[in-house]
Order: structure tokens, then sequence, then C-alpha cells
């Protein structure tokens, strides 16, 4: 393994924890339906594998996992062309999205700072990252090695 670093979704935690003690208290107060009981466990769920976003780079992928592994994604080495730190609009969002008018696809956590990768189509995607010098340099380091 070349690079492997986890980022800690805090907000994610903390709306986590809010959602569970608003739901706790209204289960305590009332009667919950077992649709809400049903939808609740889907949210806790969802947002349960959105606490952590693991990023990865072994001899031939970058590797995303957000959480336990319920959404992941990966890319070839060689189909990579540049990575460079960027930084994340708040309007762009949080999570996993495409933004239309940038033609890209966003792997956010929290935080503003990202890696803007490009691929060697000319397509491009972003990774956030509370470390994203480094990763941007880890990133171009294994483009080089697997282009050499």
């Amino acid at each position: 393994m070349k690079y492997s670093h986890t980022q800690i979704g805090t907000l994610m935690i903390v709306v986590l924890i809010i959602v569970c003690v608003i739901f706790g208290i209204i289960g305590t107060q009332q009667e919950m339906p077992p649709i809400a009981i049903a939808v609740l466990l889907l949210v806790l769920v969802m947002m349960s594998s959105m606490l952590t976003l693991t990023v990865k780079i072994d001899e031939q992928y970058l590797r995303l996992k957000f959480g336990y592994g319920l959404f992941w994604r990966k890319w070839k080495l060689e189909t990579l062309a540049a990575a460079r730190p960027a930084k994340h609009a708040w309007w762009h969002g949080w999570g996993i999205r495409f933004v239309p008018w940038k033609k890209m696809w966003i792997y956010n956590l929290s935080g503003f700072d990202v890696v803007e990768v490009t691929t060697k189509n000319g397509r491009r995607f972003r990774v956030g990252t509370d470390e994203p010098q480094r990763l941007a340099q880890e990133i171009e380091q294994a483009i080089r090695e697997k282009n050499s």
C-alpha cells in the first residue's frame, strides 16, 4: 500500500447523534408507527455509512470508501493524468454528488479541502481530504510511477 488515510466526518457524527436524540425523544413521548421506525433505521444506515472517508492508493488503483463500504469508487492509475489541491465551495455540498455546471463528481465528507483529479480523457473529479497537499503529491507520484 502506497498511501492510506481515513478522514473522520465530525459534522456527520454530530448530525447522526442529533437525529438519534430527536427520534429517541419522540419515541419516548408517543408510540412510533412501524413506518417511522423503518425510515429511522434507513436514515441511520445511510448516515452511518458516511461517517468516514478512506482514500487508498496501491500499485494499480486510487480507491475511495465511505464508512463501512456501502459507497465506494476506484480508478485505475493508468487512466489518471494529474492531481492538484483545490478548495470546495459550500454550495457544492458534501457527500457523493455530480455538479453539472462543473461537469464533475465530488466525493467529500466534510470541510472545504479537496484534491481535483483529471483523467486522461479530460474528465475531472474531486476527493475531499484533510491533507490535500499530501494526497495530491501521492496521486501525482503514483501516476508517474505507473506511466514510467
